[in-house]
């Protein structure tokens, strides 16, 4: 089985080699590469109250979800 992350297929053997924690899915390392420009323009794009909005009601569904017991350990698989 492989993951298609960030535009790079990646085998499920090649994150379980990864440094994880014992609990929960395995997931890859995230890289620090980003440009001081393109950390701006992420700030910037969060930092807006509508995106804030819709972060926090994202949020506030997936804790209803898991409190509700209506969520799965897993990833974003669509089936």
């Amino acid at each position: 089985m492989s993951y298609i992350l960030a535009e790079k297929e990646i085998s499920m053997s090649e994150i379980e080699q990864e440094d994880q924690p014992s609990q929960g899915i395995p997931l890859p390392k995230i890289g620090d590469d980003y440009t001081n420009e393109e950390e701006l323009e992420w700030d910037t794009l969060f930092a807006q109250p509508h995106v804030q909005a819709g972060l926090d009601r994202l949020a506030e569904e997936a804790a209803r979800q898991f409190a509700a017991g209506e969520t799965v350990e897993g990833g974003f698989a669509v089936e």
